[in-house]
């Protein structure tokens, strides 16, 4: 992502917010039809978003 202050290409992780006391953000992902995830699975979507913490949301919302 590019920074909206500076443009530069940074992680959002490592923006800084000058007169926020809270950010934060969220990425999902729904799978519609598929069979239940394995954990082998969600355990390799968290290693190539470098580690971030993941959590799997299963079943109807």
């Amino acid at each position: 992502m590019h920074c909206p202050s500076c443009a530069r290409p940074s992680g959002i992780d490592r923006w800084s917010w000058e007169d926020d006391y809270y950010a934060c953000g969220h990425l999902g992902f729904t799978f519609w039809g598929w069979a239940e995830l394995t954990s082998d699975f969600t355990r390799e979507i968290g290693r190539k978003l470098g580690g971030h913490r993941t959590v799997l949301l299963a079943g109807k919302l």
